[in-house]
């Protein structure tokens, strides 16, 4: 009979730097590499968007991929998604050291090359069901974006659309802000014409979430 393995907890990642990138699902540490190329370009640009928003800077504080957010305990688990969107309502100040309590209004999945659009996807029901209002799965071959928000249909948003914030805020981004100058857009635009017809995992992993 093999020895069984111990789960970690919020403690034991703080406490050691071998955890500093990746993120810990249900006690079990996952490893998050560095996408790099288009999606920590279009990362940067839709976290530059956010930040260039009035009324998205008067509702909350933009944060990047380093910022960890526990949504369960015992087993823990805590993720981070490549940018979020935290109200001063839900979280006043920051903590000096560690992860936020709770899910951010506003969490944004960006494909990787590594990624599957699927895993993207159920990703961001999971952030749903651990109460987000709002989640962007991002594309950036595609440059679409899957707009998910709890109890609605989800959203697929292409060329010439606009990313509407509601109903955090009143303010809207244009697709162009976020794809503009997208190194891998020109070159693979057509590789995820089956993202709207995934619109629809949003309901799995909501489903994985409430019964994690």
């Amino acid at each position: 009979m093999e020895p069984m393995t111990s789960l970690l907890t919020i403690a034991d990642i703080l406490a050691d730097p071998k955890y500093d990138s990746g993120e810990l699902w249900d006690g079990c540490f996952v490893v998050k590499e560095a996408s790099g190329g288009s999606a920590a370009y279009v990362g940067a640009s839709i976290s530059f968007a956010l930040q260039s928003s009035s009324p998205a800077m008067s509702f909350g504080r933009v944060l990047d991929a380093s910022g960890g957010y526990v949504l369960a305990r015992d087993p823990d688990r805590m993720l981070s998604p490549d940018v979020s969107l935290m109200s001063f309502e839900r979280c006043p100040t920051l903590p000096a050291y560690g992860f936020i309590e709770g899910a951010p209004e506003l969490a944004v999945e960006v494909r990787s090359p590594r990624d599957s659009w699927v895993s993207v996807v159920e990703k961001g029901g999971v952030w749903i069901g651990h109460g987000a209002r709002l989640v962007w799965c991002v594309d950036p071959h595609a440059e679409t974006i899957l707009v998910l928000r709890p109890g609605k249909e989800p959203e697929l948003v292409g060329l010439g659309g606009v990313l509407d914030l509601a109903p955090l805020v009143e303010a809207k981004i244009p697709h162009a802000a976020i794809f503009r100058d997208n190194p891998a857009g020109e070159n693979l635009a057509g590789e995820n014409l089956a993202g709207e017809n995934l619109a629809g995992e949003n309901r799995a992993g909501e489903n994985r979430a409430g019964n994690a």
